[in-house]
């Protein structure tokens, strides 16, 4: 039977052990908590080692009502004993006496063991190719391991998630074998990296996971992202306009019932990302330092303070801001956001979600409520209004109905009515550019302005720039597309400099707004 450790956790103000590793007290806890990242699964001794009884539980209990509603992109599961200690054998072997790492250093190993859906040869050997490939570049991004351990891979096609990774068995189980799942396989290691060392807060373990996925992808051009490409998904080339105050999770937990949790899943992973695109070695100084502070003190990796003084030391500057000033503009990771009801504008989509928060952090979507929006053009001119009613997940989308080649900024007004009487409201702006180019290559709006110049110039490569018109308020530099690194984007105004802005983008698309 496997051994139990606490890692030294204490119960605080009630909670469960877990509880406080995840950073949320009993007293935090709504009366129907929202799924957070991280589930705790009781098990009796004898069960610890049945994993495919235990796999069969955890779907049971994840079993949603509604079967059409997607469930969230992955889960970590930690079994705890029926008194509610968690299972954490990595943890208590590490402590014993003489433990040594098999090879002088922590290492992942990795087998394919599903008697319940047994993988086919041809399986094992797309898999296994792939984490051979995958491993050695996480190791030179995400750093040494935290633990010395075997991981096995298991088969499911019909768990609700995309992947899960069990702290306490060191398992990761995943619906199949395909190339479109790749993508899954490569993010269940990097979780296996940390372990039982994960961190309690998704904004940074999954987060930091996605950007490490992401920029495996990146440098293995045998292997393409299934839908996400050198940060090339829609949510993540709008990154700047989506990152906006509401957009934050309480305690950073990505499933607080906001419907739409792969917005936050990509881009939390695109926060992190600009860090490693500027040094890839910030993860590695960052896990480095984290392990070794999570031995001194547990409630690491559930204080927020804590962490972020760890990535601040590991990256001191990010798009040309002192971590902490760039820390805080990155609303995404925002654990204290607003309480209240909300709108909020999915530019990218034409979507506007209606949500109420909790004072305690948990989000309600709000439907069946009256949505009125407007479209004005960057002259001021009304080009198209509707209404619509917010369906069961607590969004509109629309199709504003533009002129014909219509290139300007647009101007999208909402507001919302609730049934019991209540208003909210939401002024966003986005670019919309018709033509061959589009929305192409770094592009944007200027918010007070119709005409001027936009310079964009490589902060990495002297000779890499671009020099485009302003346009109704919109400009487009096609040119830029594929280039990846530090940019600064400059706004002139008949010749004078009105404003500036520095970023790091991927190579792909890239919003970017004044």
């Amino acid at each position: 039977m496997r051994g139990r450790a606490t890692l030294g956790i204490q119960a605080i103000a009630g909670a469960s052990v877990w509880c406080a590793l995840i950073g949320l007290a009993t007293a935090q806890v709504p009366a129907a908590p929202r799924q957070d990242f991280i589930v705790e699964l009781p098990v009796s001794p004898w069960e610890v080692d049945q994993r495919g009884v235990v796999l069969d539980r955890l779907k049971g209990r994840l079993a949603k009502p509604d079967a059409s509603a997607p469930g969230p992109g992955d889960l970590i599961v930690v079994l705890t004993s029926l008194t509610g200690e968690p299972i954490l054998p990595d943890t208590a072997a590490r402590q014993a006496p003489g433990w040594r790492p098999r090879h002088g250093r922590n290492e992942l190993i990795f087998t394919f063991e599903s008697p319940e859906v047994p993988w086919t040869p041809e399986d094992v050997a797309l898999l296994s190719n792939a984490l051979a490939a995958f491993y050695p570049v996480a190791l030179r991004i995400y750093g040494e391991p935290a633990f010395d351990i075997a991981v096995n891979v298991r088969q499911d096609p019909t768990i609700s998630m995309a992947g899960l990774y069990n702290v306490s068995t060191n398992e990761m189980t995943v619906k199949g074998a395909s190339p479109g799942m790749l993508d899954v396989l490569c993010h269940e290691m990097l979780h296996a990296f940390r372990d039982e060392a994960l961190i309690g807060l998704a904004s940074f373990e999954e987060g930091m996971a996605r950007a490490g996925e992401i920029e495996i992808f990146e440098r293995l051009p045998e292997f393409v992202h299934p839908f996400d490409e050198s940060h090339g998904y829609e949510y993540d080339v709008y990154y700047e306009a989506l990152n906006r105050p509401a957009i934050g999770a309480t305690g950073g937990n990505l499933l607080d019932g906001y419907a739409a949790f792969l917005l936050r899943y990509q881009l939390a992973g695109y926060a992190w990302g600009k860090a490693l695109i500027e040094d890839d070695q910030f993860l590695v100084r960052f896990n480095r330092t984290y392990y070794r502070q999570l031995e001194r003190d547990p409630a690491t990796r559930y204080t927020e303070t804590s962490l972020v003084e760890l990535a601040a030391a590991a990256a001191k500057v990010i798009e040309g801001e002192p971590f902490g000033v760039w820390y805080a503009r990155q609303h995404v990771l925002n654990t204290t956001p607003p309480a209240g009801l909300t709108l909020f504008q999915r530019v990218n989509q034409f979507t506007i979600d209606l949500f109420e928060r909790s004072e305690d952090g948990s989000v309600t979507m709000i439907s069946d409520a009256l949505v009125d929006w407007r479209v004005v053009g960057h002259d001021g001119a009304l080009l198209d209004a509707g209404t619509g009613l917010t369906a069961a997940n607590g969004h509109v989308l629309f199709n504003p109905s533009l002129p014909d080649a219509y290139t300007g900024r647009l101007r999208i007004e909402a507001v919302a009515t609730t049934g019991d009487g209540r208003t909210v409201q939401d002024v966003t702006l986005r670019p919309f550019i018709s033509g061959p180019v589009g929305e192409g290559g770094v592009f944007g709006l200027v918010a007070e302005a119709n005409e001027g110049t936009v310079v964009i110039q490589s902060l990495d490569r002297p000779r890499l720039r671009a020099s485009v018109p302003l346009v109704n308020g919109v400009f487009s530099a096609p040119s830029l597309e594929n280039s990846r690194g530090r940019f600064v984007a400059l706004f002139y105004d008949n010749g004078v400099l009105r404003g500036s802005q520095v970023f790091t983008k991927d190579a792909a698309r890239y919003f970017v707004g004044f």
